[in-house]
């Protein structure tokens, strides 16, 4: 009966502190997976700095002159930094979906969400943007080819597909603003960093918590009790479940001291000893130390 109560304390412990851990796991890879994501952004944003200096220098370069064939060389920049771009965006949005199914509060998990719209946001403009390149490459590769009409036609889609990525644009810095705004005010990053020292002192918290009961019912089952304390705190679980169902182990007797029994005879006396001991009460003494008997005195006369 007792053997069965350690067990079930061993698996009520289980079942009440795995959820703590599993909920630790869970805000620590959340907080890793959404600085990540924040690290893809952060390198898609400059990627589309780049571009919109290739733009300006590509806007420098008339179609008709003589130099319009160094346009080809900057179409082909911004169309690979539109590439990782738009990669780097899309690696964002999948990690902003991981981000969200293991958010432990709503906060984490309202932030995931706009952010994944940002990144749709993005990866659209990109497209978008894939679109604007195509046209551009027609009108400086055909410049002196294109009819006015055909021009003219390309022209028009240009600016429309210009003022449509304008609208995607501003419609992602608003996004973003207020996700940044969010974050702000929320203490998401703070909370972030915040929860690497918690974390590691309640794992430890619990490891040792682990080690002393497991010394404990050890120690209860004549075992090695530093020896099971160190594994449960290195192998919490197992340990303390491999503990509670293991017999319990006989005591060492310690060994008796011999006592003389009583046919045994006692230790003899050192000759030495025996020499130097005196003599009892009754013993005579040698001769000539011995005492002279009075004498009767001699007969008068």
């Amino acid at each position: 009966m007792s053997r069965l109560r350690e067990v079930l304390t061993a698996s009520l412990l289980v079942v009440l502190l795995f959820p703590a851990a599993v909920y630790a796991d869970q805000t620590d890879e959340a907080n890793r997976l959404m600085d990540q994501a924040n690290a893809l952004v952060a390198e898609s944003l400059a990627l589309d700095a780049e571009r919109l200096e290739l733009t300006g220098r590509l806007m420098e370069i008339d179609a008709e002159a003589k130099n319009a064939a160094d346009a080809q060389a900057l179409l082909v920049e911004m169309e690979a930094s539109l590439d990782e771009m738009a990669t780097k965006q899309e690696s964002a949005s999948v990690l902003w979906d991981r981000v969200a199914a293991l958010a432990v509060d709503d906060e984490q998990r309202t932030y995931a969400a706009q952010q994944k719209e940002a990144a749709e946001l993005a990866i659209q403009f990109c497209a978008l943007e894939r679109t604007i390149l195509d046209t551009v490459k027609v009108l400086y590769g055909q410049a002196g080819t294109l009819s006015q009409r055909d021009h003219d036609k390309l022209v028009r889609e240009f600016n429309d597909l210009v003022a449509l990525q304008d609208e995607l644009r501003w419609q992602y810095n608003e996004k973003m603003q207020a996700s940044d705004a969010y974050y702000e005010e929320n203490d998401l990053g703070k909370e972030s960093r915040g929860w690497v020292i918690p974390v590691g002192i309640g794992s430890l918290i619990v490891a040792a918590l682990f080690a002393f009961l497991c010394g404990f019912l050890a120690r209860r089952k004549n075992r090695s009790t530093v020896g099971w304390a160190i594994l449960g705190f290195l192998l919490p679980v197992i340990a303390l479940i491999l503990v509670a169902v293991l017999a319990e182990k006989e005591p060492e007797q310690p060994a008796a001291a011999a006592t003389p029994s009583a046919e045994s005879p006692p230790p003899s006396v050192p000759a030495a000893l025996a020499e130097s001991a005196p003599p009892p009460n009754n013993a005579a003494l040698p001769a000539e130390i011995a005492p002279t008997p009075p004498q009767p005195p001699p007969p008068a006369g």
